[in-house]
């Protein structure tokens, strides 16, 4: 009789050993603060990506002013087209 409670006693306690892995519960937590702070998260990086193309929408029509004036002061006279920009100030539009 011992001996039958000493294997049961080893076989639970190898079984305990054994056990690995995330409970069902532990998973829907993990994944709702997943999904909660993308839902945080996107709309932030959104905002990043529309303001840094607003940003580089200034610096071209910038440079594009910048190469009007100097062609006008060179040629006396304001572009027509924009392949009028690069010929004589070496700027590309």
């Amino acid at each position: 009789m011992r001996d039958v409670k000493a294997i049961k006693k080893k076989i639970r306690k190898s079984i305990r050993e054994r056990e690995e892995g995330f409970t069902l519960i532990e998973l829907i937590v993990v994944m709702s603060i997943v999904g909660i702070l993308s839902a945080i998260a996107i709309p932030i990086f959104s905002g990043y990506i529309l303001s840094t193309r607003q940003a580089a929408a200034i610096t071209y029509v910038d440079q594009a002013l910048k190469a009007a004036k100097i062609h006008w002061m060179l040629n006396g006279r304001w572009p027509n087209w924009w392949s009028e920009f690069g010929k004589k100030c070496n700027i590309e539009p």
